[in-house]
């Protein structure tokens, strides 16, 4: 049998491909559609197939869509700059700039050996001063709209990377890259005002023009954090406290008041060792960290109840947050069960009723002063009751904190920013017409201790001419944050985007309004709250100051669900390389020492041991096999478990369509269309479409499956067109050497989509094929629309049937698709 030699196929068509310029999208061209994938780390490792979901699922609807006659532009870059290039090459010796140039190839390789349609004439790499010349005008841009700034600021200080880090880049008190505990330390850094923009960051979600996830919105909205309450003031010894909630309701109920480590009614204290010491241990900890922390410590002063007039006790909470709110709450622990964990650990009284506390009051005094009992019931009802009394105020808080921009590291994009050591006062901006400032080369990349930026180091670079007065200054030698690195790529792979660097204008406005919004983004829900917010922050300020026309970044948001794989561990909780373990028998085993070991199911990741490489199966079995099998796993947006033992099933399907298209159906029958296959094809580019349109790439598979099967007993020429075309997007290497085979010029990648035929006019006769036991014993021809049994009362008239139907016992008939009678005989 004629057997497909899909290596030699593969590279076949990737080759005409690319010198066709196939997947380039017309900078005039019509109906454009704008796709994204999250530009990928180039880590020296490689892909790996939960990378290959992703990107495959975004391949196959830019597919589907220049079958409908749409422009596509589908771009692919690389995350270039950060810390894991640096560390690399700090253990490896190897220089970051190189380290990342082979990653970049090999990651490009294996990307194309897939068949990815994307445009490469947009290739893109954050580590190119070409790139990053534009994340400095961005940085520029933002500091002439007083949105950048710089500042002693309490940071998250990674002491393993050395660094600073973003609230977003720490989970549970630590670095999300290396896991290292994070610590406070004081340090003047970069900022950006991204909390001018966080009611509109909440508002967008809201537009109808958007299609994300619902968990997403709330994820955002929950991360940005806003709470309307108001702010009460509470009288002390050391000057008023002014303490934030949005439970103003509570008031009667509240026995103490909170504060931050850093309240700066704190400062006033003396002789308190307990309390410094616990400021000291709060002050080193992450806010997500201090969040979920209940202890307290109680401060030797008291404040005065607003309503009661009675002293109620000051605690220090780690939990209170300077950065939100006002650095102070009330304490409620008969309503709030943190509260009243908070009260324990600073053995604080009795939880009080509020109506108790109100009873209780109105004994003591005059029932005029204090709001009605039913205040204590609604938060609105106090709150207009004490704000008519100038006891509160109304607040607005937020979650979300100005963005760090700066990192003491050397693998990232300079600030264009000089320090006059002459006549200036404070910073001065690089202008336009002199970027990019170029990463200087060095030797010793190491990060330092004391939180001094490698560039220190670059002694001729750092010292230059002030930009303003021509006086001698120096060069800012932070960098900015690897996060603003890929923002500003899902605009500048637009067509013309380099069109007028001269102009200093970052892209062709009127060729870019062609291509915003972005039509759909696929990116892991993980950087719903870091990459994602600030492109959206970044995308509203572009679009205030004129340079984009669309204030929404884009339109749909996709997540690919998890891949999951079998992990192998021994006893001890010591994971194995799948290549060293044995996995034929009951129990998994080590190769060398035959040691059994236990086979867990979690996340694919490199931390794991439990990653597979395209590589191999691309070799074995071709890119088609494995972009249908990661669509065949599951729901797109559902966790979805990687077992190779499955992917044969891939690989018959698609055997099975090239026989076909080479050998014809096992039968030998090669059908005329009638109303029965008619409608069966037409309901499965109907679902087929449907499946695509909603990203449910695994229904779409299970139809063309299913379809190729019917195709085993007989099909048409235009049986084979259909599923070739429908199996193009998910297939195409195969589905282009088929289109050939059938007669067609190149290429099935720019055919039309099969769109549903007309019905054919009832026939007024129809073939019937007769087999016993399913092998053929005659076909007979009857009129059109005869039911079962008068079927099969004709075809056992035929000798040659009766025959094989007398030799045993009849057990059932069965009549497949309108025209195959079968008798089961036993």
């Amino acid at each position: 049998m004629l057997r497909l030699d899909h290596a030699h196929n593969d590279r076949r068509w990737q080759e005409q491909w690319e010198a066709s310029r196939l997947f380039e999208a017309d900078e005039d061209g019509a109906d454009n559609i704008f796709l994204l994938d999250m530009p990928p780390y180039p880590s020296a490792s490689g892909l790996h197939v939960g990378h290959v979901v992703g990107y495959t699922a975004t391949d196959i609807t830019a597919r589907f869509l220049r079958l409908r006659g749409h422009n596509v532009l589908n771009p692919m870059g690389w995350d270039a700059f950060g810390l894991p290039a640096e560390n690399f090459a700090i253990r490896t010796g190897l220089h970051p700039a190189e380290s990342t140039r082979r990653s970049i190839a090999t990651f490009k390789r294996q990307i194309k050996s897939l068949g990815l349609s994307y445009d490469w004439t947009r290739e893109y790499s954050t580590s190119d001063p070409a790139y990053y010349r534009w994340s400095q005008w961005l940085f520029l841009k933002l500091l002439e709209h007083d949105l950048a700034y710089q500042a002693n600021v309490a940071i998250n200080w990674c002491p393993n990377d050395r660094t600073g880090l973003a609230n977003e880049e720490v989970i549970d008190g630590r670095c999300e890259r290396c896991g290292a505990r994070i610590e406070r330390r004081m340090m003047r850094q970069w900022m950006v005002r991204i909390t001018r923009f966080a009611d509109r960051l909440i508002a967008e979600l809201d537009r109808e023009d958007i299609d994300w996830p619902a968990s997403t919105r709330a994820l955002c909205q929950n991360w940005v954090g806003r709470r309307r309450g108001a702010k009460i003031t509470f009288q002390t010894d050391l000057g008023p406290i002014e303490a934030f909630t949005t439970t103003p309701h509570w008031l009667y109920s509240t026995t103490f008041v909170a504060v931050s480590p850093s309240h700066p009614i704190l400062d006033r204290l003396s002789g308190t060792p307990e309390v410094t010491a616990y400021r000291t241990r709060a002050g080193q900890r992450g806010d997500i960290a201090r969040l979920k922390s209940h202890n307290a410590v109680r401060v030797p002063v008291s404040a005065t109840h607003p309503l009661t007039g009675r002293a109620i006790p000051i605690v220090v909470a780690e939990a209170v947050l300077e950065s939100i709110g006002t650095g102070a709450m009330i304490g409620v622990p008969a309503d709030s069960p943190k509260d009243a964990r908070i009260a324990t650990a600073a053995n604080l009284g009795a939880p009080v009723d509020r109506h108790d506390a109100h009873r209780a009051a109105l004994a003591r005094g005059d029932a005029a002063q204090l709001p009605p009992i039913e205040a204590s019931d609604d938060a609105d009802t106090m709150f207009t009751w004490l704000e008519h009394r100038d006891l509160a105020t109304g607040h607005v808080s937020f979650r979300l904190r100005d963005w760090n921009f700066s990192r003491q590291r050397y693998w990232g994009a300079p600030f264009p920013i000089v320090h006059c050591d002459h006549t200036c006062d404070g910073p001065v901006p690089v202008p336009i017409d002199q970027l990019p400032v170029v990463l200087p080369d060095l030797d010793d990349y190491r990060p330092a201790d004391d939180g001094q930026s490698p560039l220190a180091r670059a002694a001729d670079w750092v010292q230059t001419t002030c930009p303003r007065c021509g006086g001698p200054g120096r060069r800012e030698t932070a960098t900015m944050t690897s996060s603003a690195s890929p923002i500003v790529c899902w605009l500048a792979a637009a067509p013309s985007v380099w069109a007028q660097q001269d102009e200093g204008s970052l892209w062709n406005p009127e060729r870019l309004d062609a291509w915003q919004p972005i039509d759909m983004t696929v990116a892991g829900v993980e950087l719903a709250t870091v990459h994602l917010m600030y492109g959206r922050f970044l995308q509203m300020f572009l679009s205030d100051i004129g340079v984009a026309s669309a204030p929404v970044l884009f339109r749909a948001l996709r997540h690919p669900g998890l891949i999951m794989a079998r992990t192998f561990r021994s006893l001890d909780g010591q994971r194995h390389n799948a290549d060293g373990v044995d996995d034929s028998g009951r129990f998994p085993r080590l190769k060398d020492s035959g040691e059994r070991l236990l086979a867990v199911v979690e996340k694919m990741s490199k931390s794991k041991l439990n990653t597979v490489s395209p590589d191999a199966i691309i070799q074995t079995m071709g890119a088609d096999v494995l972009r249908v099998y990661v669509m065949m796993l599951g729901g797109f947006h559902k966790p979805k478990v990687w077992d190779a033992r499955y992917i044969r099933g891939a690989q018959r399907f698609l055997s099975r369509v090239w026989r076909l298209a080479h050998f014809g159906p096992e039968t030998g029958q090669d059908i005329a269309d009638d109303e029965a296959r008619v409608a069966q094809r037409n309901a499965l580019i109907r679902r087929v479409t449907r499946a695509l349109q909603t990203q449910r790439y695994h229904t779409a598979i299970a139809s063309l499956m299913s379809f190729s099967r019917t195709l085993l007993t007989g099909a048409s020429l235009r049986d084979l067109e259909v599923l070739t075309l429908l199996l193009s997007p998910f297939a195409p290497h195969l589905a282009e050497a088929v289109w050939e085979t059938l007669g067609h010029e190149p290429f099935a990648a720019s055919a039309d989509w099969p769109s549903p035929d007309a019905h054919p006019p009832r026939r007024e006769h129809m073939d019937i094929v007769v087999q016993v036991n399913g092998r053929k014993r005659a076909k007979m021809r009857v009129e059109a629309q005869v039911a079962q049994e008068q079927l099969e009362s004709l075809a056992l008239e035929i000798p040659n049937v009766r025959k094989f139907v007398s030799a045993g016992r009849l057990e059932r008939t069965m009549l497949h698709a309108g025209w195959l009678l079968n008798f089961i005989v036993r």
